[in-house]
């Protein structure tokens, strides 16, 4: 008997006459194979992962197997070890085409799940690095789902965990190369950003449940979701996904326009960039133009807090969250003069901050959880 993982194969023939032959059976899991082969041998020995299938017959040598009879054997030998290491994938297929969409979606964010949380756990920079990979690996077979069953509600919760992969990817990667020295991840650059956006707007476009799907784009990075947001909000006919379509392509390009600064003040981030999100990812953002990327940025915020004001989102509405963007842009930016504020020391002392007027002032806000 010799064993493969999970498989089982038994071989169990005792002729005493070469040229005699009869059915021989191979038994796996949920499986069964019947040929016919000519062997004058007992398989006894267990068959570790990456050992040679036809070790035991060259041991046997002339006593073990005739010379007539050892090409004969060693095919079928050769053809059941290709059998018994293909048979695993063979199920785990067949196993998938079983279940529903709903289940198959189960069984991939389980084995998603379990790696999840490994950036976290990672203590050395090659662990961090592993973490990552491992994560991205994950988004493109949500986005294939989603692509196999785009008329099923599965699809919307696949490509929307699509888009939190490939953040959580992106993110991490970025993390690893602020903390590690050596071995640094690329994000997730196999395409799944601009697959899924493709699925959105071929399958999806006037669905009135895109809503988690366009909240989870105004947090990523990657270009491919501005695009998307901005065909959502001219085509889809839902006025509460229009809005939030609004307020998240301005927040997403706002993002965009930071780390276009942050690189200018930081030139080594460029390296960063290149392998994170593909070499394409930084010129794509200079091409937008600082100043014409702003006017739009402002434009969006205006339109969202005007046409969209009382759409509710999950915390607040289109029109308060617009306003304390506008806010921002106007006021709390680099070059802007900062408004007064007013408070106590760590003495006890009240001051304001226009009391520093003409000097040197460092601000260290902090909290604790």
């Amino acid at each position: 008997m010799r064993s493969i993982g999970d498989a089982e194969v038994v071989i169990d023939e005792r002729l005493t006459s070469v040229s005699r032959c009869r059915p021989e059976r191979v038994h796996f899991p949920g499986f069964q194979f019947k040929g016919r082969v000519r062997m004058k041998a007992i398989v006894s020995s267990p068959l570790k992962k990456g050992s040679d299938p036809l070790e035991g017959v060259r041991k046997q040598g002339k006593t073990g197997c005739p010379e007539r009879v050892r090409p004969l054997f060693q095919r079928a030998v050769s053809r059941l070890a290709v059998l018994v290491l293909s048979l695993p994938i063979v199920a785990a297929a067949a196993q998938a085409d079983s279940m529903t969409p709903a289940q198959q979606y189960s069984a991939v964010f389980r084995e998603y799940n379990a790696v999840s949380g490994g950036m976290r756990k990672a203590t050395t920079d090659l662990q961090r690095k592993q973490a990552v990979e491992a994560m991205g690996s994950f988004a493109s077979r949500f986005v294939e789902l989603a692509a196999k069953f785009p008329k099923d509600p599965v699809a919307l919760k696949a490509l929307r965990q699509a888009v939190q992969v490939v953040g959580s990817t992106d993110s991490g990667a970025q993390i690893a190369w602020e903390t590690n020295r050596s071995d640094f991840p690329a994000g997730c650059n196999d395409g799944s950003a601009g697959r899924m956006v493709e699925l959105v707007l071929r399958d999806h476009l006037l669905s009135d449940q895109l809503g988690p799907i366009v909240d989870r784009m105004r947090y990523g990075y990657r270009l491919e979701y501005a695009k998307c947001l901005s065909t959502v909000l001219e085509k889809n006919p839902h006025r509460d996904i229009q809005g939030a379509s609004c307020l998240f392509l301005a927040q997403n390009l706002n993002d965009r326009l930071r780390a276009v600064q942050l690189a200018a003040d930081r030139p080594e981030l460029a390296e960063c960039y290149d392998i994170v999100f593909g070499k394409d990812y930084l010129p794509g953002l200079r091409k937008l133009g600082e100043a014409n990327l702003a006017a739009r940025i402002e434009t969006l915020f205006e339109r969202a807090a005007e046409d969209y004001a009382d759409v509710k989102l999950r915390a607040g509405t289109v029109g308060e969250v617009a306003k304390n963007e506008l806010y921002a842009l106007r006021n709390l930016t680099v070059g802007k003069v900062a408004p007064d504020i007013a408070g106590k020391d760590q003495d006890g002392k009240s001051f304001k901050l226009s009391d520093y007027r003409g000097k040197v002032v460092f601000l260290y806000f902090w909290s604790e959880f």
